[in-house]
């Protein structure tokens, strides 16, 4: 066998076949006492368990080194961890670069990774919202027109560092070579092909092009090629193990016959000429090469035509479709059908770049190849919300590559009538996107034939929308998408909608959170790159996991854009939530259930009611100079008496009107916050740890409990006179004028309790 890896090493086994040592064993046993002949038997135990567990956890690697006989009369195939150099010897050989792991993404050499520079990082350090909010929703507010957009567009598409890295996909160094693209596409009959296809340039600059599902931006454009196929290598390497560990098992119709779990696989690009070259955002005309882009992500890229060309169209009387599906789906659409080509492989999964994977699909590639009268699975759009009609969606199919089918759709989609009205061949196909090009067509073309069978589009491509959300839990889902259209691009970190239901809001969250969780797989195994971005991020922290410091693109931390370091005072823990009840630490484990407070960081004292918070101790009580009562006293939950004016800070002197005792305020006195100002503390949470920076906000908004000066000026807590004033023996807040004059008036509301009633509205903000 040959592996084209020479460091590959296995544990040896025991070969049982081998005569002599089993003679030899035979002819010594009767002289070995029973104890020792005990332990020998557990030691062969051992060993064979051993060897068992090396067997399965290896699997992934051995079965990516794609080793298969040597056969030196044949042409050598291409397996998954193999690349094609542009070199073809003899005619026969092909010159194969081996590579560790082409699920492997390598960030160019040479590429300079920008780091922001402090000043600028310092801009972006303080969010403009609330970190300490318990509950705040994070809503889109309607424009003047009443539109929602879910996130503000981006002011610089991509910046310094995502720039040099488009731009080094140069389309001048552009070496294409149609023959070479076929051979690196040629692999064995034992190898599964993960397809995605590109129509065109982005739709900003080709409008006219329908690239629904394809990335706008050239840095999402790398991102999402790379997770994707990250979520390949994940869910192709789990259903291995899986059958390794016996926890599948294969349909017996596939008799002899492989299943999908044992098979190589591989990642190919189908891309349209015109889809090639496309402008580098933000730039004067710039243009960069997907080509490279993708082949530098280990794609195979073959660069393909559409079948069925306008002039087809009309020699075979379809005008109306000539003069309409520029407004559809466009001409390129066709392009796909150049799947069923790719007759080197026994099945294709064909993906959209929105699409997500949960799940392996062997079971269903297995179903596929078990029966020779089958020929594709596929699954319905989402009904149109004005016919309720609905066709096929292109962006998920798994079918079985035949040239014979290839013609036979090219045929019969040009020999069958369309009519607006009735649809294909009469028959009501039509009244939905993509009605003149393949969703529309193939509707009815799989609706005719037995050998396309149909699945459940919310297990394979749950996008939580209403229906969806009724049908399936996520968890029991294959694959989800992320549309825009439906919960927003995640990668634009977008608010919430007002409109959406709470089951749609928390669908939403698990979408965006399932995405960035395979981000954070992806850079934690796949990404070969210097300095990766720390997730920094406070914004939607739990659905975002420290990808967004804000809403929109230009606060979407990018894998490929400049680096932010993480402040000092940030804690960043790996993406697990602790259980319910419990909170994470800085030092990234979980509180006691009984211990909530665990998780407030040093100087901070713990609130517990109504909701936990962490306070710093400098904020709240402060002197009319703005001068905090409390200091911090080297330790957790613990303050002490601060440089604050001693006749403002003790209690005792009624300068707090909501706040009434002896001693100072910083004896561990409850304000009741469910909000902090940004500097003032933190929130626990299950999935972070508490932490914020001090130099965040200004004294006016850390002094946030009400004084007796406040009251004398009469601007900010008039909330408070109000509260005060329903308290017996409180007539005097109504005349008082001077901070004396309130500070005795204040000694004469005799009724405690009535005062600390008062503590949520004695609260400036």
């Amino acid at each position: 066998y040959d592996c084209d890896n020479t460091a590959l090493t296995t544990m040896p086994r025991l070969n049982l076949k081998e005569k002599e040592p089993v003679m030899k064993w035979n002819e010594y046993r009767a002289t070995i006492p029973k104890r020792v002949k005990a332990v020998l038997l557990l030691c062969a135990i051992c060993f064979a368990l051993q060897s068992l567990f090396d067997e399965t956890t290896s699997v992934a690697k051995r079965r990516g080194l794609g080793c298969k006989p040597k056969n030196n009369d044949a042409i050598r195939v291409l397996s998954k961890h193999s690349q094609l150099t542009d070199q073809v010897i003899a005619g026969k050989d092909r010159v194969l670069e081996t590579v560790d792991d082409p699920c492997i993404t390598d960030f160019p050499d040479g590429i300079e990774q920008y780091e922001v520079d402090e000043e600028l990082a310092a801009e972006k350090d303080e969010p403009g919202f609330i970190v300490a909010d318990v509950g705040q929703d994070f809503m889109a507010e309607p424009d003047e027109n009443g539109s929602i957009f879910l996130a503000p567009d981006a002011e610089e598409p991509l910046d310094k560092a995502e720039r040099t890295l488009v731009k080094s996909f140069d389309t001048t160094l552009a070496t294409y070579d149609a023959e070479i693209a076929v051979l690196r596409a040629t692999i064995d009959e034992q190898t599964i092909a993960y397809v995605v296809s590109l129509t065109g340039c982005p739709g900003w600059y080709e409008p006219v092009v329908d690239t629904t599902g394809e990335p706008e931006i050239a840095s999402e454009l790398y991102e999402a090629s790379a997770l994707l196929k990250s979520c390949v290598c994940t869910i192709t390497d789990t259903a291995a193990s899986n059958r390794k560990l016996g926890l599948t098992r294969k349909l017996v119709e596939l008799g002899d016959n492989p299943s999908a779990a044992d098979m190589e696989y591989t990642m190919q690009a189908l891309l349209h000429p015109m889809s090639i070259e496309c402008p580098v955002e933000g730039t004067s005309g710039e243009t960069y090469d997907r080509v490279q882009l993708l082949q530098s992500e280990n794609y195979k890229v073959e660069i393909l035509g559409h079948p069925i060309s306008e002039e087809l169209l009309q020699e075979n009387g379809h005008d109306y479709i000539s003069q309409n599906i520029a407004n559809d789906v466009g001409i390129r659409d066709f392009m796909k059908l150049h799947a069923w080509t790719m007759v080197d492989h026994p099945a294709v999964v064909m993906l959209d770049y929105a699409t997500v994977l949960l799940e392996p699909l062997d079971q269903e590639i297995d179903l596929l190849l078990s029966n020779d009268n089958f020929k594709g699975l596929f699954i319905p759009m989402k009904p149109d919300e004005g016919t309720g009609k609905f066709g096929v969606d292109t962006g998920f199919m798994i079918i079985k590559p035949n040239m014979t089918e290839y013609q036979n759709i090219i045929d019969e989609y040009l020999k069958t009538p369309y009519d607006p009205l009735t649809g294909w061949n009469d028959e009501g196909f039509n009244g939905f996107p993509g009605e003149l090009g393949l969703p529309g067509f193939l509707s009815y073309y799989f609706n005719k034939d037995p050998g396309y069978i149909s699945l459940d589009r919310c297990t394979y491509a749950y996008t939580a929308d209403d229906y969806c959300l009724i049908q399936v839990t996520m968890n029991k889902c294959k694959a989800v998408r992320v549309y825009e259209e439906v919960c927003g691009n995640p990668r634009t970190c977008p608010y919430d909608n007002p409109h959406w239901s709470p089951a749609k809001r928390k669908a939403c969250a698990e979408l965006h959170r399932t995405y960035f969780e395979h981000r954070y797989s992806f850079e934690e195994t796949y990404f070969n790159k210097t300095i990766i971005q720390d997730r920094i991020g406070m914004f939607k922290a739990e659905t975002f996991l420290g990808y967004c410091t804000g809403p929109g693109g230009d606060n979407y931390l990018s894998m490929t854009g400049a680096i932010i370091q993480k402040p000092d005072w940030q804690t960043v823990c790996p993406p697990n939530v602790c259980p319910l009840g419990t909170f994470m630490k800085s030092d990234c484990t979980c509180t006691s259930p009984y211990d909530p407070c665990d998780a407030c960081p040093l100087n901070t004292r713990c609130q517990t009611s109504p909701s936990l918070m962490c306070i710093d101790c400098s904020c709240g009580f402060c002197d009319d100079s703005l001068t905090g009562c409390c200091e911090y006293n080297n330790g957790q939950n613990d303050c002490m008496i601060g440089p604050g004016l001693p006749e403002q800070c003790a209690m005792m002197n009624n300068n707090f009107p909501a706040f009434a005792g002896y001693g100072y305020a910083c004896g561990g006195v409850e304000t009741s916050r469910t909000s902090l100002p940004n500097g003032c503390g933190c929130q626990p949470t299950p999935h972070s740890p508490c932490t914020y920076n001090r130099d965040w906000g200004t004294r006016e908004d850390k002094c946030y409990i009400c004084t007796a000066s406040d009251l004398a000026e009469g601007e900010s807590c008039e909330t408070c006179k109000d509260c005060l004033s329903n308290c017996l023996n409180s007539d005097c807040i109504s005349t008082s004028s001077t901070v004396e004059e309130f500070m005795l008036c204040l000694h004469s509301i005799t009724d405690v309790s009535c005062r600390a009633s008062c503590h949520y509205s004695c609260m400036k903000n």
